[in-house]
């Protein structure tokens, strides 16, 4: 039985074409979905051109028969047709020969001639060969990370910083991401804070949600001399906002504590409870601390000790010792009401059951 590619190098579809239509009453162009006859009147033609060398034709088609239901008729056909293009030195062609034999799919998985490949092509120029060439490097390839030396690993991480920086120069928000924590972390250069948050800023400014927690973090060390607690609020806010659990926890903590800005205890109130539904259960131990001592919210040991609870199940490392505690101060019937609100199907619902909307 073959085995599966390897989908840590997933060949993307082609993409979805569309066509220019004039707007008659408006008086301008605009974009539609091409229709089903002109979709395969376009493959036909691809197919036609394919047949007589265009070695562009060739590659869009090779990526069609490697992503619309493959097989391995499929996969032979889509091989042959990238070595013809190949020969011309058509960057597309040699991406996709690349990610072939690192996916092993149609072929024995090669990863140094998959990597040869790529990088021909990122040398060419072609963005997703640079992409992925910086990650065959960071996992390790073609070696292997635990069977390379400590020197070798320097040297990868040296290779995939440079075609991370490539790739991101050229707009790429993930890439300006990892170029970015590359230079906080000092992987493949010696750490410099002020790269990094050229990077981070550049990929938060691309709508790369984990590159604004990082950016707001970067902005909290103590070791980093432009160090800015404003700064860190605005930008953790941003990816709070984007729906990330740990980073609405943080805001919550910015307004319960006055980090970076004023407090405002409604407002921490309603991070807190966003993040407990997304999962934080440092947020619902919070929101039980609540509880118990009776600050924001109304002094209330049951609820507390329900969000206790929630905080265990989600993962919270001190929840299951603070909830015993409360236990010993509950009734039998409180604890059975309690059980109950907690059969909820959702730390949203068992949240909502809990702290009303209205009192956020």
């Amino acid at each position: 039985m073959p085995k599966k590619p390897d989908e840590r190098f997933a060949i993307a579809c082609a993409p979805t074409e569309s066509a220019d239509v004039l707007d008659l009453l408006g008086g301008f162009a605009r974009r539609r979905p091409l229709s089903g006859e002109e979709l395969l009147r376009q493959a036909e033609e691809t197919e036609a051109r394919a047949k007589s060398g265009d070695p562009k034709a060739q590659a869009a088609l090779a990526r069609t028969l490697l992503t619309d239901e493959p097989n391995f008729r499929k996969n032979r056909r889509a091989l042959v047709l990238l070595k013809q293009a190949a020969q011309k030195r058509e960057p597309e062609a040699l991406y996709l020969l690349g990610l072939v034999h690192l996916r092993g799919q149609g072929v024995a998985r090669d990863d140094a001639l998959g990597m040869r490949y790529l990088e021909e092509a990122a040398y060419l120029g072609h963005l997703a060969a640079q992409i992925d060439l910086a990650k065959a490097y960071r996992l390790g390839l073609p070696e292997g990370a635990e069977r390379q030396t400590a020197a070798e690993r320097a040297r990868a991480a040296e290779k995939a910083l440079y075609w991370t920086r490539l790739a991101a120069a050229r707009g790429d928000g993930l890439s300006s991401y990892i170029a970015g924590c590359a230079y906080r972390d000092g992987t493949g250069t010696p750490r410099n804070y002020e790269e990094a948050k050229k990077w981070l800023l550049a990929a938060a400014k691309r709508a790369v949600p984990e590159a604004a927690a990082a950016l707001a973090k970067l902005h909290l060390r103590r070791d980093y001399e432009a160090r800015d607690p404003q700064e860190a609020r605005r930008w953790m806010i941003e990816a709070a906002l984007a729906g990330d659990a740990q980073a609405q926890l943080r805001v919550g903590i910015f307004f319960w504590s006055g980090l970076g800005g004023g407090v405002d205890q409604r407002e921490a109130l309603r991070w807190l409870c966003r993040a407990a539904e997304n999962g934080s259960g440092s947020a619902a131990s919070m929101l039980a601390g609540f509880f118990l001592t009776g600050t924001v919210l109304d002094l209330d040991r049951l609820r507390a000790w329900v969000l206790y609870r929630l905080a265990e199940r989600l993962g919270d490392a001190t929840a299951r010792t603070n909830a015993e505690s409360v236990n010993a101060l509950l009734s039998p019937e409180e604890r059975r009401y309690g059980r109950d609100v907690l059969k909820l199907d959702s730390p949203k619902r068992i949240l909502e059951a809990l702290i009303p909307r209205k009192t956020r």
